[in-house]
């Protein structure tokens, strides 16, 4: 999970309980309203064609955790198929300067399509850089 260890620690002072190497199973509701959550535990499995080991469940390791909100941390990646042709490289993520310009003028990317780093706060920041030269540079077509 990658994560900025001073974020990672002020959630835990926070009260966040971090489950590694877990599975969900199934939500438990009552009353409509969604109250724990059952998973179980995970083992490295042996090595796939690529060397990487995949989770393999652990039999009997289930457990019910209540909750009061569950946020997903799942791996994707971007779909970046919409840009064929449009002039805007793209090799696995955008192709971006610092501050999120693109080859073509006036077209910007930013977060995890652009420089796949992994945290929110990463993704704010980079999106924020965007934004600001994306306004400039409406502002200098106005300007004309």
């Amino acid at each position: 999970m990658p994560a900025i260890p001073d974020e990672v620690e002020e959630a835990r002072e926070e009260g966040v309980t971090f489950r590694f190497q877990r599975s969900p199973v199934r939500v438990v509701a009552e009353g409509g309203r969604m109250t724990a959550l059952e998973h179980r535990a995970m083992a490295q499995g042996e090595p796939d064609r690529s060397g990487r080991r995949r989770p393999v469940p652990v039999e009997g390791s289930e457990e019910t955790a209540p909750f009061d909100s569950v946020i997903l941390a799942v791996g994707e990646e971007s779909e970046l198929d919409f840009l064929d042709g449009s002039g805007v490289s793209a090799n696995g993520h955008v192709d971006v300067n610092f501050a999120g310009a693109t080859s073509r003028p006036g077209v910007f990317a930013c977060g995890d399509a652009a420089f796949n780093q992994g945290t929110v706060t990463q993704a704010v920041a980079t999106g924020r850089r965007a934004a600001e030269l994306a306004v400039s540079h409406l502002k200098k077509g106005a300007a004309q």
